[in-house]
């Protein structure tokens, strides 16, 4: 449940939570990831939120729909292949 990944806890004057970072090679089922995220909050009692380092449209999709908290640093267009911006779902 760890492996590959940082923690990074954040806080600000209004919030805090706890960033999940995961590596290039840690391949996810939003399922596992939902299973996840609720023992990461049992145990830290904190907001959780999932950092990709890229995240394509069905994965968005995905974690979107699943309503998972993520955010990532780039993504790629499926068919243009170019950096289209950075952005968080809930």
């Amino acid at each position: 449940m760890t492996n590959n990944r940082k923690f990074y806890e954040l806080i600000s004057n209004t919030i805090s939570f706890i960033a999940v970072e995961l590596s290039d090679e840690d391949k996810f089922g939003v399922v596992a990831l939902e299973k996840q995220l609720a023992k990461y909050i049992d145990i830290s009692g904190m907001n959780i939120v999932y950092w990709f380092p890229m995240v394509n449209k069905v994965q968005r999709d995905a974690l979107v729909e699943r309503k998972i908290p993520f955010i990532w640093s780039a993504e790629v267009s499926e068919t243009e292949g170019e950096e289209v911006g950075k952005e968080s779902g809930e």
